[in-house]
């Protein structure tokens, strides 16, 4: 035997339960039955035995049954006037489900209590979502909330240089990490080619020191715009390109900067910002940027050359504003 709110519990376990009907005290001719569940919104019609005996309960207004508290909600639900008030991951009339969103930028819609962390985004993968990272809280440098992210990228390794095949397919890398923040962990998420934008964020974290900045600019993905390899300039200054390293040191010339920036020779970026002591672009020493090769030969400005470059970070040498720097950096790529 049930009490009723026990009998509300069991028709909250199915999503197709719409109501039940109940009743305290149970004779033989019931065969020991005091809960039936229902898919209709009025079931008394449908009830067995004696009719008098029975209560019945709409499934939507819970709170009419005895007993009832904030266990019919699950992770983490609130129960307030009668039903399931669900945290901003889930949905459903017990908050079962965890929710799918088109962005991270939709979080930030259903409320202004998301905390960083993955979420379920909607992707282009068999699945229809994966787990994201999702920048819930202003960042210096790229404020505001709903920061989707899409690389992570380390300049002591060369998974995303210049010609790796990742900045032109559908293939994602080391999907797991795209969960978590701002760590050394590298990724490539399938937001890569499923998440459009109006912003974009980029970071640079070398030890534990992350600088951050912003800048507009609408695409249908990141993929459509490193894919083809065409040039695409940015308007970004040379004072914020150089504030995402501390320490950081740019030749005054040339000035190329966005994206698949490729020179005639030396050094080339997917993202980023190319110097040269000349004014020309024909033979490029500098870079603050991501996604870089370079390639000096055997001297370099008259040195021998060590090959010793990053495929993130800030390298500089030929007459550069800061002296010869080398710095290796974690980047981290972020759309909304």
């Amino acid at each position: 035997m049930l009490s009723s709110f026990e009998c509300g519990q069991y028709c909250l376990r199915y999503e197709t339960c719409q109501s039940f009907n109940y009743k305290s005290a149970i004779t033989y001719e019931d065969d020991q039955i005091n809960c039936q569940l229902s898919k209709l919104n009025d079931m008394k019609q449908n009830i067995k035995g004696n009719d008098g005996e029975w209560i019945y309960y709409k499934a939507l207004h819970v709170s009419q049954f005895e007993g009832v508290n904030e266990s019919v909600c699950e992770h983490g639900g609130k129960f307030i006037h009668g039903s399931c008030h669900c945290d901003i991951k889930y949905e459903g009339k017990r908050c079962e489900r965890e929710r799918v969103f088109k962005s991270c930028a939709e979080v930030s819609y259903f409320g202004s209590g998301a905390k960083d962390g993955s979420y379920k985004i909607k992707t282009e993968t068999p699945s229809n979502y994966t787990r994201v990272y999702c920048q819930m809280t202003s960042l210096v440098g790229c404020g505001g909330s709903g920061w989707t992210m899409v690389m992570k990228i380390s300049g002591l390794k060369k998974t995303f240089e210049y010609n790796s095949r990742l900045w032109k397919n559908n293939e994602s890398f080391n999907i797991q990490a795209g969960q978590t923040g701002f760590d050394f962990e590298e990724t490539k998420l399938p937001t890569f080619w499923s998440t459009s934008s109006r912003e974009i964020c980029v970071g640079m974290k070398v030890g534990n020191d992350l600088r951050s900045l912003s800048f507009s600019y609408q695409a249908n993905s990141l993929y459509t715009l490193f894919a083809d390899d065409i040039y695409r300039s940015t308007n970004i200054t040379r004072e914020k390109w150089k504030s995402l390293i501390t320490g950081s040191s740019l030749q005054t010339g040339c000035r190329k900067q966005g994206f698949n920036v490729d020179t005639l020779q030396f050094i080339d970026v997917r993202f980023g910002y190319v110097g040269n002591e000349q004014e020309h672009c024909n033979s490029t020493d500098s870079y603050i940027g991501f996604g870089s090769s370079f390639d000096h030969g055997q001297y370099w400005c008259s040195l021998p050359n060590t090959n010793a470059s990053n495929i993130a970070g800030n390298l500089a040498s030929c007459y550069p504003d800061n002296g010869n720097v080398n710095i290796a950096a974690m980047a981290y790529i972020l759309v909304r």
